[in-house]
């Protein structure tokens, strides 16, 4: 009988020391002095390493200031990834049993958990909980993306007396801790970035970035310093889904495309004015990370409309990109808005001239199709012009079973001979002659019609004769 009150004393005095130790601990959780945890600075995090600094962590839930948990930090100096390894294998596990007539003690397969929070109060947690069970060490399984700055781990064991007064569990030992850690270059300015505070791009160079736990989302902008074909290209390490978004002057979305990293190249194009542009990637996946590629490059699409002469032969030149799909032209000042009007179909095409002639005041509007279908427009204002025609041309021969007819016009024209109902056309000569070949012979008493058009459209009036 004695022995069982000495039993009941001992279990007694464990309770009332429990309840004490626990309020310390909540005290030392509040507490801002964490020992400072050791690093192993890796060049490459995802392959073995011969050498590694061990964390030593002495475990005894039953002592203060052990208990079932401890928190330690460690500081990044720079962004990069991190991978932990924790073991059990030194450590024992007794499950003491207590009745009124005797105890009984068992040993069982101890365990032990590492958790990594961003906070110190422990609330928001940026590596996924790993647990040491016996021999079989903990290990997170893939590195994680974090900003420099410091970190808080949590150490986590069985509670010492977790439910029942006649039975409590000690863990006791020691436990070994490797944090793996491997800087990360970065070409980003902000950390993080947001609206407001993008990380500049220059085109036509490489942007290196990182996607972290705690900022899974990079802003740029960049800028267009001329109408231009612009190509995005961008990577993201990590297996797992990713977005990529280009926002407008006015941010509003210009392209979303979704697709999964696997440090695959993917791209985009889009035809865009002058102006700062801005675009985003983001990882689709909580807590992954990685790092990013970007590269944008442009094409200037350059639509140059020049005016030729005032009062005589006046007409359009137009420069554009060096092999245009289609090139059309209609009377107004039409703007990007109207690139898809109805009266494109029937404009005039002039792909391959890159001129038009004009005998009209007024807006004239250019609109430029590439081979992947981007279209774009330029106008030009016109304010003098050659409107005059030319004079009537000259018939000058015309013989009866011939297939030729000759004469003279404006110089530089276009004169159209009229026979038999059909039109041929030919061009006047730097002296003003002409030659026109006609697919039929001349015939007496036929009747032959020739009219003059210049550079700037105007038509002159006809020239008739009989063919005798």
């Amino acid at each position: 009988m004695k022995r069982s009150w000495s039993v009941l004393m001992i279990l007694s005095i464990f309770i009332i020391i429990g309840i004490a130790l626990g309020g310390s601990e909540k005290v030392e959780a509040s507490n801002t002095s964490y020992d400072e945890l050791k690093l192993t600075k890796v060049n490459d995090i995802e392959v073995y390493n011969y050498y590694y600094e061990i964390n030593n962590i002495t475990v005894d839930n039953a002592l203060y200031p052990h208990f079932d948990r401890r928190v330690y930090k460690f500081t990044l100096d720079e962004d990069g990834f991190v991978k932990l390894i924790i073991t059990a294998d030194k450590l024992i596990k007794t499950v003491t049993k207590l009745s009124s007539s005797n105890s009984n003690t068992s040993i069982h397969t101890p365990n032990i958990s590492a958790t990594v929070y961003r906070d110190e109060k422990l609330i928001f947690q940026v590596i996924p909980t790993i647990t040491a069970l016996g021999e079989v060490n903990g290990e997170t399984k893939e590195k994680v993306a974090l900003d420099k700055g410091t970190y808080y781990v949590e150490i986590r064991t069985d509670n010492y007396q977790p439910s029942s007064s006649t039975s409590y569990t000690r863990v006791q030992g020691q436990s070994e801790l490797i944090l793996y850690y491997q800087p990360v270059y970065s070409d980003e300015i902000y950390r993080p970035s947001s609206v407001g505070m993008e990380n500049p791009i220059q085109v036509d160079e490489r942007f290196l970035g990182l996607l972290t736990v705690a900022n899974p989302k990079d802003y740029y902008s960049f800028e267009i310093k001329e109408r231009s074909l612009v190509k995005f290209k961008y990577m993201y390490e990590s297996l797992k889904k990713a977005k990529f978004v280009l926002y407008g002057e006015d941010r509003g979305v210009l392209i979303t495309k979704q697709f999964v990293g696997n440090n695959q190249w993917n791209q985009d194009e889009l035809l865009l004015d002058k102006g700062v542009y801005y675009c985003s990637l983001e990882t689709l996946t909580a807590g992954d990370g990685g790092r990013t590629n970007l590269e944008i490059t442009s094409t200037p699409y350059k639509l140059v409309l020049s005016q030729k002469g005032t009062t005589k032969n006046s007409y359009i030149t137009v420069e554009t990109i060096e092999v245009p799909k289609e090139v059309r032209y209609l009377r107004g000042k039409l703007t990007q808005d109207d690139i898809n009007n109805s009266k494109w179909k029937t404009a005039p095409d002039i792909t391959e001239d890159l001129q038009f002639g004009v005998n009209k005041t007024g807006s004239y509007s250019v609109r430029v199709v590439d081979d992947n279908g981007n279209m774009f427009i330029e106008t030009i204002n016109v304010k003098k012009c050659d409107n005059t025609a030319p004079s009537k041309p000259k018939i000058k021969g015309y013989v009866a079973g011939e297939y030729e007819v000759t004469g003279t016009a404006e110089k530089d024209s276009i004169v159209t001979v009229l026979y038999n109902n059909r039109e041929y056309k030919t061009i006047t000569s730097s002296n003003g002659d002409y030659a026109c070949v006609i697919n039929s012979r001349l015939t007496k008493n036929s009747k032959v019609e020739v009219y003059a058009q210049d550079i700037s459209g105007n038509i002159s009036n006809s020239a008739v004769v009989t063919v005798k």
